[in-house]
Parts: C-alpha cells; structure tokens; sequence
C-alpha cells in the first residue's frame, strides 16, 4: 500500500529541469529524494524504499536503463520491483519503444508538464494526486518574443517557478556558450550534440522559445561552425533579456 505521500526518487543531472520537476512532485504532493548522478541513485536506492523513480536518459556517469537495470538487480535493494519513469529530450517512437522494452512504465519528452508527469505517475500506480491549478499566462502580442511567458508557465506552472528558473537560466547561459565555443574550436560534433541535448530541455522550461527553435533546426545532419555561432549569438540575446528581468 502506498504512503500517504508517495515517495518519489528524481534522478538528473541539470539543474534546471531537476528544479523544475522537483517542484512538479511537490505540488502534486509527492515526497522527492533527488540524486545527480547514476553512483548516488544506486546508493540512495539500495537502502530506501520509493513508490517510483522518475530517471532522466542520459547522466553524467551513465543512464537510466543502466540505472533501472542496477536498481533491479536481485539482492541490490528494496527497489528491485518499483516503477519507473524515463525523461528524455528527445523522445521519438523508436525511442519510446526501447524504454519500454527495457522496463520503464512510461516515459515523457522534455520539457515536462505537471499534468503529464501527473499521468506518468498514475500509470506506476500512484493515484490521487491533485493537480495544481496553472497560472494565467499574459495575451501572446503576435511578436516574436525571446521569452515565451505562456510556454514558460505552461511548463512550470506557476510564475514563481518559471522566475526562479530564469535566472538559474541566467548563470547557466555563460556554461553553455563556453562549451559550444570549446567543441566548435574542436570540431567535435559529439560534443556539440551533447550540449544542445542539455540545453533544449532548459531553455523549453524557461520558455526561451527562439533559441530552442534554433537549436530543433539542427535535428537533421552535419552541425557547422556558422550554426553554432548563430547559436552564440542567440544565447548573448537571450543573457541581454533576462539581465532585465526583475530580481
């Protein structure tokens, strides 16, 4: 039988959507254990029991499927048999399918709703979890706009989380920059894929809407030394933005 406040272990490495979806649990009336790492979540896992794990793809020292596999694995812990939840940036059938297969109940494409991380979590058998209400996002204008209020709180579900993530945005934008300058310099696409994997879910929570629709424009083939400038410059844009932000 499950707690009164069911117990949630959240495992992921970015610090914006890790805050993000913490304070989803939160207000869905979850208790949450976070780790960052594959070593932490296997420790924290091998001594206490949760009622789901919700398990980012890729992390800094390995992924979820090898997490799931290492938390299930016969004499590891009180977890061998609890449902678990895969997030992904990106999340196409193929994708899906795998997790599945590999033994996830579910699995969500990032950035993560309330209402959807909701459903995720009645499919591991967790019920009754109350909703909160969203907040009134302003009349979009029919500009383009840097900053995307109603995607933003769409996602977040309230202002104070969606201004608490913009200006963890804010630090975060200057890391981005200096590793897409490293791997351009490098030529490592690798590299380059892997920081645009990190930042998309970021920047859909913030509702940075232009610089994440020029980072989906790169899905198809080779990355170049000009689109990652272009890149740049966005990011010096968007830094401009949230500097005017209200504190």
């Amino acid at each position: 039988m499950l707690a009164a406040k069911p117990r949630i272990l959240l495992v992921e490495d970015d610090a914006i959507t890790r805050e993000v979806v913490q304070a989803h649990l939160s207000a869905l009336g979850c208790r949450v254990d976070v780790a960052v790492l594959v070593s932490q979540a296997i420790e924290i896992g091998s001594n206490q029991a949760f009622d789901a794990l919700v398990l980012d793809c890729q992390l800094g020292d390995g992924d979820a499927q090898t997490l799931l596999q290492a938390l299930r694995t016969p004499g590891q812990g009180p977890n061998q048999h609890t449902a678990a939840v895969a997030m992904s940036a990106e999340l196409d059938d193929v994708r899906f399918d795998a997790l599945i297969e590999a033994g996830f109940a579910d699995a969500m494409e990032k950035p993560i709703h309330r209402s959807r991380l909701r459903h995720a979590l009645s499919i591991c058998g967790i019920s009754g979890l109350t909703e909160a209400r969203a907040a009134t996002a302003p009349h979009p204008t029919g500009e383009a706009l840097v900053l995307d209020d109603a995607a933003g709180l769409q996602a977040c579900g309230s202002n104070e989380v969606l201004m608490g993530l913009r200006l963890l945005l804010a630090q975060e934008l200057p890391v981005y920059r200096a590793q897409l300058e490293v791997a351009r310099a490098a030529h490592d696409e690798a590299m380059l894929r892997a920081c645009v994997h990190r930042m998309r879910s970021a920047l859909g929570f913030c509702g940075a809407r232009e610089l994440l629709d020029l980072l989906n424009e790169s899905d198809s083939g080779a990355l170049d030394p000009s689109m990652v400038i272009t890149w740049q410059w966005a990011i010096d844009g968007l830094t401009l933005r949230l500097s005017s932000l209200p504190a």
